[in-house]
């Protein structure tokens, strides 16, 4: 099983830029990760049931952080999500 991880943003949301930013940061730490940017302002993009707030940070499919974790946090919530899904960092 892959690892994926989506970032729900907004253009309105004054914290999703970083949000974005950490999500590239991610990937680049992790190349096997897969990043999703859900944007709710693009037209047919549909708000996952378990955000309820922007920035959301989701890891397969689970809510690991409403707002922007820390890198260091991020980093950890995948790395242990992939090491329970036999992926290495």
């Amino acid at each position: 099983m892959s690892t994926k991880l989506q970032i729900v943003v907004e253009p309105r949301c004054a914290f999703c830029p970083q949000a974005i930013t950490l999500g590239q940061q991610a990937k680049s730490h992790f190349p096997d990760l897969e990043v999703e940017i859900l944007d709710l302002a693009q037209q047919g993009t549909q708000r996952p049931e378990q955000v309820v707030a922007v920035p959301t940070f989701l890891l397969n499919g689970e809510v690991i952080s409403l707002g922007n974790p820390s890198a260091l946090r991020l980093f950890q919530k995948i790395e242990e999500k992939m090491m329970n899904t036999g992926f290495q960092a």
